[in-house]
């Protein structure tokens, strides 16, 4: 009779949790999903299904979900399922609890990090909030990146003007997640002097909404660096020996070259 009990009730959380993917979850049904995961018979194609509802209710309403869900999705990412959708939340989510990492988290963002690096060309600016958890290559820590937010679907542009010439450039930005629109490049500080963001169709000029971050200090040492660091100091009485100390490195690399490629 207990088995009995025991399937009707998973019969019926099921039913509850299936018209919960018809109506769309809004988090207060995440208890009976969490009761529904721990069970020893459960359908796999409803716990993915529903796991799918949460990854767009979490990343579309903004709203943090109970831990076991980011572990749902840890899970995802151990075998290999590199969705952005679930690299963002598992990177924000994580990110205000680095002191406190298990080893199974720092492999996972070890994981995301190779594939973000390695297999792709474009990399979730989240990923730098971990710069003291895992090692990023120094030409990524010379990116500035650009992100805005707006509809999804889009030709969002961002404008940016040099300020030694006053020329304006202009680059199409990535959608890479929905309505999240990210743009990255080694621009020198002189190069930001003014910028804006245009969307295809629109007049209007976008400032305040647009977000700039650099993580030049982790670049320290690499030939952008110090020629940023160059371009920097042009005004003050630095730079004739910042530019000695330049060129005394580029002589020492070019004469230490040979040597450790014979």
């Amino acid at each position: 009779a207990g088995n009995k009990g025991g399937m009707y009730d998973r019969i019926f959380v099921e039913s509850v949790l299936k018209a919960c993917i018809a109506d769309g979850v809004d988090g207060t049904e995440f208890k009976v999903f969490s009761t529904y995961i721990q069970q020893v018979q459960t359908d796999t194609a409803l716990i993915d299904a529903m796991l799918v509802e949460y990854v767009n209710f979490a990343y579309e309403q903004d709203q943090i979900l109970p831990e076991e869900f980011y572990e749902l999705i840890g899970k995802k990412i151990d075998i290999g399922k590199m969705d952005w959708m679930y690299q963002q939340l598992y990177l924000d989510y994580y990110k205000d609890k680095k002191e406190n990492l298990s080893d199974r988290c720092k492999g996972r963002i070890e994981k995301i990090k190779d594939h973000q690096v390695v297999q792709t060309d474009h990399v979730l600016p989240v990923l730098f909030q971990y710069l003291d958890v895992i090692k990023l290559p120094k030409y990524l820590c010379a990116r500035t990146f650009i992100e805005f937010r707006a509809k999804s679907g889009q030709t969002v542009i961002f404008h940016f003007m040099d300020g030694t010439s006053a020329a304006w450039k202009e680059e199409v930005m990535k959608e890479l997640l929905p309505g999240y629109y990210v743009f990255s490049a080694s621009i020198f500080d002189h190069e930001l002097n003014d910028h804006y963001v245009t969307i295809e169709g629109e007049e209007r000029r976008y400032r305040d909404q647009v977000v700039v971050t650099d993580h030049l200090k982790y670049c320290k040492g690499s030939r952008f660096y110090e020629l940023n660091e160059l371009i920097r100091h042009q005004q003050d009485g630095k730079l004739q020996m910042m530019m000695e100390e330049y060129a005394a490195k580029t002589m020492m690399v070019q004469f230490i070259k040979p040597m450790t490629e014979e």
